[in-house]
């Protein structure tokens, strides 16, 4: 809660009082390094994710955390490996199915992250995620009525978000 409320130095030094309880803790790990990538602090952010999976390999968290620490450092080919890792945890893992849309996306594959999105919103039709990314994917491929559409619904589902909301107005415009 800290760490979305955007207090990660706070959120950090809680993981810190949580692992001297809790050593073998890898969702601390996991979320500590969530933390520092936020921070910019993305190979203090690897190797807080590489501990979690030590740790706690069969944790999905673990692995979604990782890939998206990779997919802000340029990295969507080694994201996709730990998307698809966190998926084979839990298969019916919505947000991990549209980072792996988003990765595809970023390497121009616009056919396949589509098919990711539809995956994602088949665990779950509330999914966030899907819908923004996938209007996201839509607008950078120039398919501007298909992005609307999607923005509409993640406005919809989450209609406080800005991001959505800038979006949805980018497109309109």
């Amino acid at each position: 809660a800290l760490s979305d409320l955007g207090k990660k130095e706070e959120a950090i030094e809680r993981y810190l009082m949580a692992l001297e309880h809790d050593p073998g803790s890898g969702g601390a790990y996991s979320n500590w390094g969530v933390s520092l990538r936020d921070l910019g602090k993305y190979k203090e952010a690897i190797e807080k994710h590489e501990k979690a999976n030590s740790l706690r390999p069969e944790l999905p968290e673990v692995h979604y955390n990782w890939g998206v620490t990779l997919h802000s450092q340029k990295e969507p080919e080694k994201a996709i490996e730990k998307y698809k890792q966190a998926i084979k945890r839990r298969v019916n893992y919505p947000k991990a199915w549209a980072a792996w849309g988003v990765a595809l996306s970023d390497l121009g594959q616009l056919d396949q992250a589509v098919d990711k999105y539809e995956v994602a919103l088949s665990y779950d039709q509330r999914s966030y995620e899907a819908w923004y990314n996938w209007g996201v994917s839509l607008g950078k491929a120039g398919q501007h009525e298909g992005a609307v559409k999607k923005f509409e619904t993640a406005v919809e589902l989450e209609p406080s978000r800005f991001d959505a909301q800038y979006s949805l107005g980018v497109e309109l415009s």
